[in-house]
């Protein structure tokens, strides 16, 4: 019987690769916050010019933005990445990345405060709002480095983001699929995968991590329907390396629960 690689093992080349618990992230925001919130009694009207320095001001709009998040009626790990973004961003960010990701964010909630929902959206989310390529790019570069952290609450929190906000990139669904995968959010990274799937059929990753799903819900035919899907695939191009590994590893599980 294959040996059972980890999740991690099957995706270091996709993603290159355990302490964040809800608790920790939820004090650190918190922290983050409180020390925001020392600042945000200085107006530029009042006290000496050192209160009114660029990092008071950038604070002051840390806080403003912070705030319009928690104010929006977003999916939870919608806000929770935006908050990620903003309080923990200068932490893999330059300042200069960091100013110019929370400037465009400020931009961004005043948009989506004028956005009418009932027209269609006739492209990506992040255009219509406004989120620029440095924001993504940023956003991106944030959810890679807390995956390696094996802060997977965190990354899934931002892989949803940027498959909101770009809905056609099949690697973000994925990505996300994953990180679910690894938080035991089993029906999430179902939804995730199935869309990466839907996107790009031939994303074998999608369709035997989504088998691995199913058989977690004890759900065998959707778990052999996605792997059957992958027969096929590996009839036109066989897999090779770790990706035939998983194949199989996969495939024996499935016949293994079928016994049962």
């Amino acid at each position: 019987m294959p040996i059972d690689p980890s999740l991690e093992s099957q995706v270091r080349k996709k993603i290159a690769t355990q302490e964040t618990e809800k608790d920790r992230f939820e004090k650190a925001v918190d922290k983050n916050i409180q020390d925001i919130l020392k600042l945000q009694f200085f107006d530029d009207s009042h006290g000496p010019t050192s209160l009114t320095s660029p990092e008071v001001k950038r604070k002051k709009a840390e806080l403003q933005l912070l705030g319009s998040v928690q104010n929006n009626s977003f999916n939870p790990l919608i806000i929770k990445a935006l908050e990620i973004l903003i309080t923990e961003g200068k932490q893999y960010l330059n300042n200069e990345e960091f100013e110019a990701m929370v400037q465009n964010l400020q931009q961004v909630m005043e948009n989506i405060d004028q956005l009418d929902l009932n027209l269609p959206l006739e492209q990506d989310l992040s255009r219509i709002i406004g989120v620029s390529i440095e924001t993504l790019k940023a956003a991106l570069n944030i959810a890679i480095k807390k995956y390696q952290e094996k802060q997977y609450p965190s990354a899934l929190a931002l892989f949803s983001l940027l498959a909101v906000l770009d809905s056609n990139d099949d690697d973000y669904w994925f990505r996300t699929g994953i990180c679910a995968q690894e938080c035991k959010n089993f029906d999430l990274a179902i939804k995730a995968y199935n869309t990466a799937a839907n996107i790009n059929p031939e994303l074998v990753g999608a369709r035997l991590f989504c088998a691995q799903c199913h058989l977690e819900h004890n759900q065998k035919g959707e778990a052999e329907a996605e792997y059957n899907y992958t027969k096929i695939i590996n009839e036109k191009t066989p897999f090779e390396g770790e990706w035939l590994d998983i194949y199989n590893y996969v495939g024996t599980l499935i016949t293994e629960k079928k016994k049962i």
